[in-house]
């Protein structure tokens, strides 16, 4: 499997990769691309109205996504379309993922919102490339509870309470791990399914606390 150290290995121009952090507990991603000025970029879907936009974190992993020349640099303008919109109107959070997330403007469509690996899976569905085939996801009650739970926790420390009472108004439903989507991304066919995306999810964690710096 793929798992480039951006302190060890940066990432290159001229492709899209998703990028992951190396905590377990705290998983996060977001997708790495080339912007208009020629400087690789990572963005990521951070919270609540929060999208990042940087250099990829040293301590963050990547792995490239298997695209055609054409498919690489649409995706990279449309990431840029992404973060224009959102600066007019920021992405809401939410655990529901909605397809067809996103106009052909980049703008957000109404109702809908996004986690950080649902953002990364939105901006390939908008171009019928997923890397991940939804409709075979299972809920996981205990540990999909544990994360509403602690993403609500977030808000109320935050003093969000407009975002506390939608998120507790949305109705349980499944969740996409981000290692499940850097996993899916390492595959060699695409989309990727439930079952196997867990069992790459799984080698990418044996693989980062192997490969994690202090």
């Amino acid at each position: 499997m793929e798992l480039n150290r951006v302190s060890q290995k940066p990432c290159p121009v001229d492709i899209i990769a998703v990028a992951i952090n190396g905590k377990n507990s705290a998983q996060h991603c977001g997708i790495v691309y080339t912007n208009a000025a020629g400087a690789v970029q990572f963005c990521d879907m951070q919270f609540e109205h929060r999208l990042g936009v940087g250099f990829p974190p040293d301590n963050y992993f990547w792995a490239k996504v298997r695209l055609a020349v054409e498919e690489v640099l649409q995706i990279a303008v449309f990431v840029e379309m992404i973060i224009k919109q959102h600066n007019k109107r920021p992405l809401p959070y939410s655990f529901f993922y909605a397809r067809d997330g996103f106009d052909a403007t980049g703008q957000i469509r109404d109702g809908v919102g996004v986690t950080c690996a649902t953002f990364v899976a939105n901006i390939f569905e908008q171009f019928q490339l997923p890397l991940v085939n939804l409709a075979t996801w299972k809920t996981r009650p205990k540990q999909d509870s544990a994360f509403r739970q602690r993403i609500i926790d977030l808000a109320t420390d935050d003093g969000n309470l407009p975002l506390v009472r939608r998120l507790l108004a949305e109705r349980a439903t499944f969740r996409l791990k981000p290692w499940e989507v850097y996993g899916s991304a390492t595959h060699n066919r695409y989309p990727v399914k439930f079952c196997q995306a867990v069992k790459l999810a799984k080698t990418v964690s044996t693989l980062v606390r192997k490969r994690a710096l202090p």
